[in-house]
Protein backbone atom coordinates (compact mmCIF):
# COMPACT_ATOMS: atom_id res chain seq x y z
CA UNK A 1 0.00 0.00 0.00
CA UNK A 2 1.54 3.59 -1.32
CA UNK A 3 1.73 6.16 1.87
CA UNK A 4 -1.53 8.30 2.28
CA UNK A 5 -3.38 5.79 0.49
CA UNK A 6 -6.11 4.24 2.27
CA UNK A 7 -8.43 0.91 1.60
CA UNK A 8 -10.90 -1.23 2.67
CA UNK A 9 -13.23 -3.97 1.09
CA UNK A 10 -16.95 -3.86 1.59
CA UNK A 11 -16.87 -7.01 3.58
CA UNK A 12 -14.32 -5.98 5.59
CA UNK A 13 -15.65 -2.54 6.81
CA UNK A 14 -19.23 -4.10 6.95
CA UNK A 15 -17.92 -6.41 9.14
CA UNK A 16 -15.95 -3.44 11.56
CA UNK A 17 -19.18 -1.50 11.78
CA UNK A 18 -21.72 -3.90 12.51
CA UNK A 19 -19.09 -5.21 15.23
CA UNK A 20 -18.77 -2.10 16.72
CA UNK A 21 -22.14 -0.92 17.02
CA UNK A 22 -23.06 -4.20 18.79
CA UNK A 23 -20.25 -3.35 21.33
CA UNK A 24 -20.95 0.32 21.89
CA UNK A 25 -17.60 0.84 23.39
CA UNK A 26 -17.08 4.01 21.51
CA UNK A 27 -20.02 6.22 21.96
CA UNK A 28 -19.21 10.00 20.33
CA UNK A 29 -15.80 8.98 19.27
CA UNK A 30 -14.09 9.04 15.63
CA UNK A 31 -12.67 5.90 15.01
CA UNK A 32 -10.97 3.84 12.38
CA UNK A 33 -11.53 0.49 10.52
CA UNK A 34 -8.37 -1.58 8.53
CA UNK A 35 -8.16 -4.15 6.61
CA UNK A 36 -6.52 -7.88 7.91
Amino acid sequence: MKKGISQISYADYAIGLVDELEKGHHIKERISLLEK
